[in-house]
């Protein structure tokens, strides 16, 4: 069985770094995809290194011609993303049944559109924590931290909700 590919946004990829997050989330076991350009353009000027991503197993891809071409197109339509959202959203359906991971909901809402399954930086948490890979305390500090930072990209009930889950409180099921 192949293993899963998630194309990897930089609304999640910074936080996970931030918390110091990645080696775990590397570990999980898929292929993680970042597009060269967006690393060129907005992670890298968060002091982030390449090669130690490249260490942990991320991928860098340069887009093709046909993605920058249609991310063009597209972006008459397509007003309220940005050239980079455009490519990543192209880029993660150039690959069978991969995973975009974004926390930018007008990317999410463009991507679920395409067809594309889309998750964020809590499905991560939520596999770091039924994998047992990082600690459940270091879960809740890191969740903590993005709730202190107004982390747009998180929903602050959510946040919470898996604060109670990793604490070992009870959850909502819904």
């Amino acid at each position: 069985m192949p293993i899963q590919i998630i194309v990897c946004d930089s609304s999640c990829i910074i936080p996970l770094q931030n918390e110091s997050l990645l080696s775990a989330t590397a570990a999980l076991g898929y292929e993680y995809v970042l597009s060269t350009l967006m690393f060129d353009e907005e992670i890298c000027e968060v002091d982030f290194d390449k090669e130690m991503l490249r260490e942990l197993g991320f991928k860098f891809v340069d887009l093709n011609e046909d993605i920058i071409r249609l991310a063009e197109e597209l972006a008459v339509s397509y007003v309220r993303l940005s050239f980079q959202d455009l490519t990543i959203m192209l880029l993660a359906h150039s690959f069978p049944n991969a995973i975009l991971l974004t926390g930018d909901m007008r990317l999410r809402e463009a991507a679920e559109q395409s067809d594309i399954e889309v998750h964020g930086v809590l499905w991560i948490t939520d596999k770091l924590f039924d994998a047992r890979l990082v600690a459940p305390g270091r879960l809740i500090s890191a969740l903590n931290n993005w709730l202190r930072s107004g982390n747009p990209f998180l929903p602050e009930d959510e946040v919470k909700r898996r604060i109670t889950r990793y604490a070992g409180g009870p959850t909502k099921r819904s």
